[in-house]
């Protein structure tokens, strides 16, 4: 090494040559570490927050439609039983859509006829069990009055009943009724 570059080199590292010029570049690598960590985190959290907001907004609709649509479901009158079935039918979707059809033809339609039976359901109570944006779980407490021809009493009826409803464009339908 040549005694000038030694010089040179010494009067540079005197000067705040080297060290100094990588400290502005690490500091602002490390801000800039930070701004995107910053970033991240607040993307994160406001996604958070739209994910809650469209939960919430989930939970109210569908627990309003769903109070509703199982009246509707559970609800009929041998005179207007066709009528009634039909409303029915377009609250439901998916597989329950097409178990409550064959239901409807083979099993309720012919024995309300036949019998007069006159049925009329009631939501005492209901409660969001879990929610997401497209799918709510809720819990009923329902009653059923329920007359016949065959006898002059009124038969009442206590169910708690569990209705998953379904996001299907922008209406919510049942997508199952347990009875539990």
């Amino acid at each position: 090494m040549s005694a000038s570059w030694t010089a040179a080199r010494d009067l540079t590292v005197q000067a705040g040559g080297y060290s100094d010029a990588r400290r502005p570049t690490r500091a602002l690598l490390a801000l800039g570490v930070v701004a995107v960590v910053l970033g991240i985190a607040v993307g994160a959290l406001g996604w958070l927050d739209h994910r809650d907001s469209q939960v919430e907004t989930a939970r109210q609709a569908a627990l309003q439609t769903a109070r509703e649509q199982v009246v509707t479901v559970l609800s009929y009158d041998f005179g207007t039983i066709d009528q009634d079935l039909q409303r029915a039918r377009a609250a439901l979707t998916g597989e329950y859509l097409a178990e409550f059809t064959i239901q409807a033809n083979y099993i309720i339609a012919p024995a309300a006829r036949e019998q007069q039976i006159t049925t009329t359901a009631n939501v005492i109570a209901a409660a969001v069990v879990r929610a997401d944006p497209a799918q709510v779980v809720v819990l009923l407490f329902v009653t059923q009055r329920t007359q016949n021809s065959q006898s002059d009493a009124v038969r009442l009826a206590a169910h708690r009943i569990q209705l998953t409803m379904a996001r299907v464009g922008d209406r919510w339908l049942i997508s199952e009724l347990d009875r539990v």
